[in-house]
């Protein structure tokens, strides 16, 4: 590969044709009634936001190849997330950055996903990030939600600009902020949740439903095997199943697993190869 593909965080959400063959479809039972969960929106969870700390992760991944999201081969991709405490307006917040590039020694202009949440309740706030694939490759959208409004521009490669407007819309969380929310929430096994969203390739709220499965070992990079909690999210479609290994103290996020139901094929894959702290101004 000779560039950094776009990192589609939002795609992740979406049935996929296939990745790293499995062996047997997955089972769902963690999720039987989930329809009947409550959903939980931002300011109604009880975080700790005191453990969060600025930090740099660096991951191996494996993401989507040559031939499209979810379809084989996938590709070696080396990813870092940024955590740094910022203001918004005078108000906390809390900058997640999510930057790819090809794997060491590769070459090409690295990918970027960047957000902004509120650091008490983990509302969305803004998010920049790349929306194209295929032909459409170097469309970015760029958000501002409010409790309001949701404002949403379109840029393309062109620089031709679109605006979406969601009024009415409420407070959401973001999945790409997931690996820094689970860490500081009170895990427990059995903890059931269904996740008020917004979906910004759909331009429109969705409801994700996640479930603590409890305590596991996870290896990183280089086999390094520590203990984490398993947390699992389905989309509505039920055809994925995406698992959080996470922890309330840093590294906060060791990577996860990204799978089709059917056949529990893998289609995306994260594990840490290191982290280090950053120096507040």
């Amino acid at each position: 590969m000779s560039a950094a593909r776009p990192l589609v965080l939002a795609c992740v959400l979406a049935p996929l044709a296939g990745g790293v063959r499995g062996q047997e479809p997955l089972s769902l039972d963690d999720f039987d009634g989930w329809e009947g969960w409550p959903v939980t929106a931002p300011g109604e969870l009880a975080l700790h936001d005191a453990r969060l700390v600025p930090i740099r992760l660096e991951f191996d991944g494996l993401f989507p190849g040559p031939n499209g999201f979810g379809v084989p081969p996938l590709d070696s991709l080396t990813m870092y997330m940024d955590v740094f405490e910022e203001d918004f307006h005078g108000e906390p917040a809390v900058w997640i950055q999510w930057t790819s590039r090809p794997p060491r020694g590769g070459t090409g202009a690295p990918a970027l996903d960047a957000l902004l949440v509120d650091r008490a309740t983990f509302r969305l706030l803004f998010r920049v990030g790349a929306s194209g694939r295929g032909e459409w490759a170097g469309t970015y959208e760029v958000i501002q939600a409010k409790p309001e409004r949701v404002q949403q521009v379109t840029v393309d490669e062109e620089g031709e600009t679109a605006r979406h407007v969601l009024d009415g819309a409420g407070t959401y969380f973001d999945f790409a902020a997931y690996p820094f929310l689970f860490p500081l929430l009170d895990l427990r096994e059995g903890l059931a949740l269904r996740l008020s969203g917004y979906d910004y390739l759909d331009k429109a709220p969705e409801v994700l439903a996640a479930r603590v499965v409890g305590r596991t070992r996870i290896p990183d990079a280089a086999g390094v095997e520590h203990e984490a909690w398993r947390v699992d999210v389905m989309p509505p479609h039920r055809a994925t199943l995406i698992t959080f290994y996470v922890s309330p103290e840093p590294p906060f996020f060791y990577g996860w697993d990204y799978r089709l139901t059917r056949d529990g094929s893998t289609a995306l894959r994260l594990r840490l190869r290191g982290w280090t702290p950053i120096s507040t101004r």
